[in-house]
């Protein structure tokens, strides 16, 4: 970064810090005290980040992929090592292996938005540039997760809708699907990841 354009970043952000101290002095110390409170609650990990907890680990994975309905599915295997990050806010997720007979790398994170009150995940992986983003809610009844995005069609530059469900199955083993829509046509499962623990 140049000197000028440093120093150009360096007023901004005093000016947006004197500005923000500004308007904080200027509110009665009831509303200060309110505005921390609420601060404090959406900073705050809660039950809806417990959940990622029983995902921590290293995990075999079988991946099954359909390019279209009714084909013939691509099988790969491959591992996965899940961590917490930030005092347990996220957890994040690398996989390794093949795809499609080519060497295959991701990194997934997920976490639980206080303020959106949704969970929410972003993907990126060595097969593009594009980051993925879904959010969804989770069945407290049966703990299954679903997620939704509008995802760029890379051959039209449509959008198409998606659709992300994991299942916990034991403390071991879970399963990741994807629904995909193609446009003009019906949601068919387009990916597996049946996710095992390592021993």
């Amino acid at each position: 970064m140049s000197r000028r354009l440093l120093l150009a970043a360096l007023i901004v952000l005093c000016t947006v810090s004197g500005s923000a101290v500004t308007a904080l002095a200027e509110e009665p110390q009831a509303d200060q005290q309110k505005m921390m409170e609420e601060y404090m609650k959406l900073m705050a990990p809660g039950a809806n980040h417990d959940y990622f907890k029983d995902f921590v680990g290293k995990w075999d994975v079988k991946s099954t992929a359909w390019m279209m309905p009714g084909a013939e599915p691509g099988v790969s295997q491959s591992s996965s090592e899940s961590t917490l990050l930030l005092g347990g806010r996220f957890l994040m997720t690398k996989f390794s292996g093949t795809m499609f007979g080519q060497p295959f790398e991701g990194v997934q994170i997920d976490g639980y938005d206080n303020l959106k009150k949704k969970y929410v995940t972003v993907w990126v992986d060595n097969s593009s540039t594009g980051f993925y983003f879904m959010e969804g809610t989770r069945d407290t009844t049966t703990g299954v997760l679903t997620e939704t995005a509008d995802w760029p069609d890379p051959m039209s530059g449509a959008s198409v809708k998606v659709r992300g469900v994991t299942t916990r199955k034991s403390a071991d083993e879970y399963v990741y699907e994807m629904y995909i829509t193609p446009l003009g046509g019906k949601e068919f499962k387009s990916f597996e990841n049946k996710m095992t623990r390592k021993k």
